[in-house]
């Protein structure tokens, strides 16, 4: 009886056979899908060349006839209408001029004079349109009420509505604002002379402030008007006589603020003599502690370099132990222009 023997299929052997024959296999697989993709891109390539060619065959054939001449500046010609463009306008005039100069005895030749005469005026409208309203931009900028108007008025029959009512607008924004601005300053010369009640008076008459503007301006007189109806004493009436107004709700101002030590919230102030950086008397500085003011953060990053005037309107302290010295617990401070 003869025997068999049976060889494992995988062995040392054979499995180095094995993996090369796949290499070879799948290997073979991409190439062939990667031959079919570049034979169906050279098949699209060659069908996009032979419509390009077609279309420019058409395109050649097009020219030489007028009527694509004159179809081409007639649509240039709305558009250049539409846009109020001076490109739009050129292009329309080439058209018309290469149909004259091609096809002289053209049918169309007296409509494309007669379109050429036209959009060169297109381009003198398109360049006082785009000149005015540049002078009503800088007018406006420049804060020229006047030349303003007059610019808008000389290219109101050529502007879009649309257009022209968004820089009749502006220009009336800036009037506004102009007349605001003039409000505004009587009404703060007045409160830095302190005329405080006729200040109140002409904020309520006017109606060009804007309600943002004259909540803050009210809310400055009225503090003002506070710190009026405080003890108004000086420095030296409190270094004198510390004991009066021990406990006693003070005005002092105008003080310039010195210094802010903000690690202890408060300010060193003494009295002012005048706008001047060195313009205060240097007898006499107490302390003005912000720390009790509801903005006392605001305070806590104010920059005193210039040296700054205000009132104060708070309650004067004295310390323990310590003769004719003294601070102020602040509930107000109102920065001034004098």
């Amino acid at each position: 009886m003869n025997k068999r023997y049976y060889l494992p299929l995988f062995n040392k052997k054979t499995v180095p056979c094995i993996c090369l024959a796949l290499v070879f296999l799948f290997s073979g697989c991409a190439d062939k899908k990667l031959e079919r993709e570049m034979q169906k891109l050279k098949s699209e390539n060659q069908s996009l060349k032979s419509v390009i060619t077609q279309l420019e065959s058409e395109i050649k054939i097009a020219q030489e006839i007028d009527q694509y001449y004159f179809t081409r500046g007639q649509d240039s010609f709305r558009l250049a209408q539409k846009n109020k463009s001076k490109e739009n306008y050129h292009y329309c005039i080439e058209m018309f001029s290469h149909l004259i100069e091609k096809f002289p005895n053209s049918n169309y030749i007296s409509q494309s004079k007669s379109y050429i005469s036209k959009a060169q005026k297109g381009i003198e409208v398109v360049a006082t349109l785009e000149n005015g309203v540049m002078d009503v931009e800088k007018a406006i900028k420049e804060n020229d009420q006047p030349k303003a108007l007059n610019s808008l008025e000389k290219i109101k029959d050529i502007l879009e509505a649309p257009e022209y009512r968004k820089l009749k607008d502006k220009t009336k924004r800036m009037m506004n604002k102009s007349k605001e601005e003039k409000a505004i300053s009587v009404v703060e010369k007045l409160i830095n002379e302190h005329n405080f009640d006729k200040a109140l008076v002409e904020l309520e008459k006017d109606e060009t402030i804007s309600q943002e503007k004259y909540d803050e301006l009210k809310k400055r007189i009225n503090a003002f008007k506070n710190i009026n109806q405080s003890n108004h004493v000086t420095l030296a009436q409190l270094e004198e006589n510390p004991k009066k107004y021990d406990g006693i709700k003070v005005r002092i101002g105008p003080v310039k603020l010195m210094e802010n030590q903000v690690s202890n919230s408060y300010f060193m102030a003494s009295p002012s003599k005048g706008q001047n950086y060195d313009q205060y008397e240097v007898s006499y500085a107490i302390e003005v502690y912000y720390d009790k003011l509801k903005d006392k953060n605001t305070w806590k990053n104010f920059a005193v370099d210039s040296r700054p005037i205000a009132f104060v309107n708070g309650i004067y302290w004295t310390y323990d132990g310590k003769k004719g010295e003294g601070y102020i617990e602040a509930q107000e401070i109102i920065l001034s222009n004098e």
